[in-house]
């Protein structure tokens, strides 16, 4: 299991090299990991939940330092919560897991300092797809 997520984690990163080494200004990536998360308020003994992300993206070069970058990820997040729940004036005793599954499309812009070593920002539009 550790060599597979090894092998995953160096996938994106093959692809996105062997495809830029070719004067392509146009490059295409594989995307997958974990998310650990859980949600923020008023909530005591809640604990994290483990989900994943995967998809794809692809990169248009601008100039040699500069690149646009969009992406499609599918994405499943959400947290356990075991005790009080404070919404308006009730108190809920709650023991539940939630699952929320997520299609985000990021576009990044990214500045590459060296070849190797690149930072972005941009915006992302979420898709609710499952709420269990």
């Amino acid at each position: 299991m550790r060599n597979l997520l090894f092998c995953l984690t160096l996938l994106p990163i093959s692809l996105t090299q062997a495809q830029s080494d070719a004067d392509n200004p146009w490059s295409l990536a594989l995307k997958g990991g974990l998310n650990v998360t859980t949600f923020a308020g008023d909530v005591t003994d809640q604990e994290y939940a483990a989900g994943f992300n995967a998809g794809i993206a692809i990169e248009r070069k601008i100039t040699e330092k500069w690149a646009l970058q969009g992406e499609v990820v599918f994405s499943v997040q959400g947290a356990k919560f075991e005790g009080p729940v404070y919404l308006d004036e009730y108190i809920y005793n709650m023991k539940d897991h939630y699952k929320l599954s997520y299609v985000n499309v990021p576009v990044l812009a990214k500045f590459y300092a060296t070849p190797r070593l690149n930072f972005f920002a941009g915006q992302q539009v979420g898709f609710l797809v499952e709420a269990a």
